[in-house]
């Protein structure tokens, strides 16, 4: 059924979750303040929900439903920008998707730093990815709109922890601030 096959992919995504790659992405998340995660579809869902998650914990992210601003802004992104592809098949990184035109794509000349998230592993090796994370797809249904959030999650909660960590200016100024006045 439906809910087994469903299953499937989350058990496997809970034995092999990319934990290392996702760690990467959350200290790029950490350190880039131009980012812009984009995806078609139910991928742009994943765009859209990671977008939401890492507001709500104070980090801001752009992305567009417009598949060609989409493909403007990584043409025309510049070194200081992250960008994160949600494509379970790996199609959006190679072909227009939402076109009748067979054009492909060519993303060699944009600055930015790419992060595909997929299950296609071939695509993955991509040379103008800098970083992939990849998770297995089990079967032909299409499970990548259940799969997504999970992974968003875990995303989040790793940029979290460093965030954690890292001690935020006015804080230091404010515990600063407040351990003289205490002690005057």
């Amino acid at each position: 059924s439906y809910f087994d096959i469903v299953k499937n992919d989350i058990d496997d995504l809970k034995k092999n979750i990319p934990i290392n790659e996702i760690q990467k992405l959350a200290n790029l998340l950490n350190s880039y303040k131009n980012i812009a995660a984009f995806g078609l579809l139910f991928s742009e869902f994943a765009a859209l929900d990671l977008q939401g998650k890492l507001a709500y914990n104070g980090k801001f992210i752009s992305t567009n439903l417009d598949d060609v601003k989409q493909d403007l802004f990584i043409k025309n992104s510049k070194e200081d920008t992250l960008i994160i592809l949600y494509s379970n098949s790996g199609l959006y990184f190679e072909k227009y998707q939402m076109s009748d035109y067979l054009i492909n794509k060519n993303f060699a000349n944009t600055k930015a730093k790419i992060v595909l998230i997929t299950s296609n592993k071939k695509i993955a090796k991509n040379p103008n990815v800098d970083l992939s994370i990849c998770y297995n797809h089990l079967s032909e249904v299409q499970t990548h709109s259940v799969i997504y959030p999970l992974i968003n999650d875990f995303i989040v909660a790793e940029y979290r922890k460093i965030k954690s960590k890292t001690p935020q200016k006015w804080g230091v100024f404010f515990t600063y601030l407040k351990f003289n006045i205490y002690f005057f």
